[in-house]
């Protein structure tokens, strides 16, 4: 009976770690979605990525990231228009959600905001950590951080999930979740 609720234990703990899973870190406002409103009245929001999350032959394209960020905002009321990896683009480049993907020693979060990133340690095989910040002019407002199985592919279920739920964690409306 013990070896067979000691291996139930320890499915359960291989499986949790098969689930992605983030939490705040930091968080300096209660609104973030309020400035993520502002800022995409002053055109698209700029999205920032440093690293690349994918084992294997997967062929990584940051667009994929930024698509995923865009698509975890649509079910909020007045989520943002566009999100966009050029600087020239984005509407105010002050207001930015930067995503750090396997970061090395010396993450900081007011560093990541002034544009300071970590040099980017070595992968683990199986797991991929993430970190996002949103930054506005001078300050940071909310920051997060994150881990999943490393993605093997773009459409990777998992990764889906951490990105949508780092997302929401960033600019969601401390109000009402």
């Amino acid at each position: 009976m013990r070896r067979s609720l000691a291996a139930l234990a320890a499915l359960a703990a291989l499986a949790a770690c098969d689930q992605p899973n983030s939490t705040i870190i930091d968080v300096r406002v209660e609104n973030p979605m309020q400035l993520l409103r502002y800022a995409a009245t002053q055109g698209p929001v700029l999205v920032e990525v440093v690293g690349e999350p994918y084992a294997g032959q997967a062929r990584w394209n940051p667009q994929d990231l930024v698509a995923k960020v865009f698509a975890a905002f649509q079910p909020v009321s007045n989520p943002p228009r566009q999100v966009s990896l050029d600087k020239a683009k984005a509407g105010d480049a002050g207001y930015r959600l930067v995503w750090l993907i396997d970061p090395g020693p010396g993450f900081s979060i007011d560093g990541t905001c002034a544009g300071q990133f970590p040099t980017r340690t070595t992968k683990k095989a199986d797991q991929v950590e993430v970190r996002a910040v949103f930054c506005a002019p001078n300050k940071s407002l909310v920051a997060v951080q994150g881990q999943a199985r490393r993605p093997k592919a773009v459409d990777d279920r998992g990764w889906d999930q951490l990105v949508r739920q780092m997302s929401r964690q960033l600019a969601g409306d401390r109000f009402q979740g």
